[in-house]
């Protein structure tokens, strides 16, 4: 009995916990937020909905949890999801990142309109 008990306890310390950040957007406004990792590497997984005039895109990357300082400016991200004009559902896979997460939202133009909602799930 023991030692049954012993393993459940080991495989809930092994499942990972899944997180949800939400996060809503004017489109015409360049916006960014940062995350933090939960272990040396993470999963994450963007789903984006809403509307919007004109494309845009979302720029993200992984930054080591040391370097970050918030009163200077971010780094450029390197990975990117296109964000297409009109109605918006889309998920990207799930992609490896370790330390903090960046994330960069960047209309097209000044003039993009909309909302959109952006959940990463890590």
């Amino acid at each position: 009995m023991a030692l049954s008990d012993t393993g459940c306890k080991l495989i809930d310390n092994v499942v990972p916990k899944v997180e949800e950040f939400s996060y809503e957007l004017n489109a015409q406004k360049d916006t960014s937020f940062v995350i933090r990792s939960k272990g040396p590497k993470t999963q994450a997984s963007f789903t984006i909905q809403g509307e919007i005039s004109e494309q845009a895109k979302l720029i993200w990357d992984s930054m080591p949890l040391d370097t970050i300082k918030y009163s200077s400016p971010l780094p450029v991200a390197t990975r990117e999801i296109v964000i297409n004009a009109g109605t918006v559902d889309t998920t990207n896979t799930q992609e490896n990142y370790s330390g903090l997460l960046y994330v960069k939202y960047m209309p097209s133009n000044g003039s993009t309109s909309g909302i959109l909602k952006v959940k990463v799930k890590m």
